[in-house]
């Protein structure tokens, strides 16, 4: 018990450490990112800081699969490099010992991991969507200005503004022509307000107290309407909106039936999957023989073989997106493949 105390603190320990310094460097490298991103007039100041929490809360699900097993490299490694593995042996304490007890450290970090993945991740990405819209709507409205005519409906629509309140976004003398097939309409109004629809993503103008004017071109006769209020579509609906799937929920997920939703979760069941395969793959290879020998080169091919298994993991989900493999192999084959070089390094070890 105290043994594993010991090897978990050490553990635990370099995962801090390391988690600590892949945070700093994703932040620091979003946040230039962003104030480019802000020079260019393309993002809001204020927003930034919601976006790099929220950025992270989604690339947690790969730097804590990744810190854990890098740590369990190093801390084994340094065990090997101290001696200290040499009198564990002595102790009766082996490679199945340490197979156990870091698989099962990895077990309660993968519980954590699979929250993140199926829940906290989705949920931070229909959080920053609904942030890049609000961006979008407040392009669109400083879009807006006063003093010119701007068209709308492909030519079919124009309006004009003689002036806007900053404070109010209210539109004073606001004018609109609209054509139709069989007749022209017009719009006066003393004041207006745009409109946004959240889930239709319409955009209107809203008019007031003013005056419609419907005629034929051609013709002097024009019928004149009082109205209190009117609304002027000028930004139709998408008539298609491609779905985010990596911001639809997992239940919703596992009901689709759709290749893009099948992809999508078997990547997010695959992030709690991919650290209790790294765990024992790290503790294979960490073995060192003779002692301080190959640690470093042990270290590259470590990474190597993670990032390998990364890609790996990418392409076989753009193969289920594609429906280029059948449902039940998804991207399982990857996981499986590991499985297989996990098992015969550990029967390499053994003899």
């Amino acid at each position: 018990m105290l043994l594993t105390r010991y090897l978990y603190r050490d553990i635990l320990t370099t995962v801090a450490a390391l988690l600590l310094v892949l945070i700093a460097i994703y932040l620091s490298h979003r946040f230039i990112l962003f104030l480019a991103e802000a020079g260019s007039g393309g993002l809001p100041l204020e927003f930034i800081f919601k976006l790099l929490i929220l950025k992270l809360l989604w690339t947690l699900t790969l730097l804590v699969p990744l810190t854990f097993f890098l740590a369990v490299l190093l801390s084994l490694g340094r065990f090997y490099a101290d001696n200290e593995i040499i009198a564990l042996h002595a102790c009766g304490i082996g490679v199945p010992y340490l197979l156990q007890r870091t698989t099962l450290l990895a077990f309660f970090l993968a519980i954590w991991v699979a929250v993140l993945s199926l829940l906290v991740a989705p949920w931070s990405k229909q959080q920053e969507n609904v942030i890049y819209e609000e961006i979008r709507r407040q392009a669109e409205i400083s879009a807006v200005t006063a003093g010119r005519f701007q068209a709308f409906d492909g030519g079919r629509g124009a309006f004009y503004i003689e002036e806007m309140n900053p404070d109010t976004k209210a539109m004073l003398n606001v004018f609109v022509a609209l054509e139709r097939e069989d007749k022209t309409i017009l719009l006066s109004s003393e004041k207006a307000f745009q409109l946004d629809e959240g889930e239709s993503q319409g955009r209107y103008i809203v008019m007031f107290n003013g005056y419609r004017y419907d005629g034929k071109p051609g013709n002097a006769a024009f019928t004149k309407t009082a109205f209190a209020q009117h609304a002027v579509l000028i930004t139709s609906p998408p008539t298609h909106q491609a779905v985010h799937y990596k911001a639809v929920d997992s239940l919703d997920l596992w009901n689709s039936t759709e290749s893009r939703a099948r992809a999508e979760l078997q990547m997010r069941l695959s992030a709690p999957l991919s650290l209790l395969l790294l765990a024992p793959l790290a503790v294979l290879l960490s073995h060192n023989s003779p002692p301080r020998q190959g640690r470093y080169l042990k270290m590259f091919i470590a990474i190597l073989i993670y990032f390998s298994y990364l890609n790996s993991l990418e392409i076989a989900q753009k193969w289920i997106e594609q429906d280029s493999v059948l449902p039940w192999v998804g991207i399982w084959w990857v996981h499986a493949v590991l499985l297989l070089i996990i098992a015969s390094l550990y029967l390499y070890k053994r003899q």
